[in-house]
């Protein structure tokens, strides 16, 4: 059915928005004054949209540290938006399979406006580990998801994505020369796979894989591990098995 669409946002709606757009990763809580501050908007305003926003369970306050953050309602939510993807079920059965046979941490991200977002994880049981975040953003081409994503872009979209978010020295044997990083895309498209050494993180080696939809890139996945306890034969034997499960999840999305 067509929408109207010529009509006028609702102002309240939008700084309610804004205001819960402003907690992060790396600030999960805010009190009131900062995020009066982020926003910019009247103090007051904040405060009865923010008490609003609780009622509902959007927002939480935690009155023995006089913060705010977001409430268990996105939690909530966030499972009904991911139980909305077949891709994602699909995805999900094979990173329990994998998570059976490495455990080590698996990530999975996909692009999302010209960033890269881990979508899903299997966390290692491994007391050493390495892990991130589902919904932690990232430059596109950060790490061995980004590469791989980046690597079945266009041409023009590459060069324009390196643009908007120039290459940055993580470690010593960081890419930071766009030669290199345009081979290395090249070498991911003709192996199918790519496997990094400290690229991002001292001490960590990745190996990762792409996910196809419709013969188009829809995600990629990878194992990532401490160096310390990944032997050169196991590094081996995980490049063959994500290779082995990208081309059995892009088959049965695709």
């Amino acid at each position: 059915m067509k929408r109207e669409v010529n009509i006028k946002t609702v102002r309240a709606v939008e700084r309610a928005l804004k205001i819960v757009s402003v907690f992060s990763f790396e600030q999960p809580e805010l009190t009131l004054s900062e995020i009066v501050e982020k926003t910019n908007l009247n103090r007051t305003t904040v405060y009865r949209l923010l008490y609003t926003l609780e009622q509902k369970r959007f927002i939480s306050y935690n009155a023995d540290s006089g913060t705010y953050s977001l409430g268990i309602k996105f939690f909530e939510l966030g499972g009904v938006f991911s139980s909305n993807f077949s891709e994602k079920n699909v995805i999900d059965i094979y990173l329990d399979k994998l998570m059976s046979r490495v455990n080590h941490t698996i990530l999975v991200a996909r692009l999302f406006n010209d960033e890269l977002l881990y979508i899903d994880k299997r966390e290692s049981r491994n007391e050493l580990r390495v892990t991130s975040e589902i919904g932690r953003r990232r430059p596109p081409n950060y790490g061995i998801l980004g590469k791989i994503l980046m690597a079945y872009l266009s041409e023009k979209e590459i060069y324009r994505l390196l643009k908007k978010y120039p290459l940055k020295k993580y470690t010593e044997r960081s890419i930071t020369s766009e030669q290199v990083f345009l081979d290395t895309l090249k070498r991911i498209r003709e192996n199918g796979y790519y496997i990094a050494h400290e690229e991002t993180m001292k001490g960590v080696v990745g190996i990762g894989a792409p996910i196809f939809k419709n013969k188009s890139i829809y995600a990629s996945f990878g194992i990532i591990a401490p160096k310390s306890i990944m032997s050169d034969q196991e590094i081996e034997e995980c490049k063959e098995l994500v290779v082995r499960y990208s081309k059995m999840i892009s088959s049965d999305i695709g």
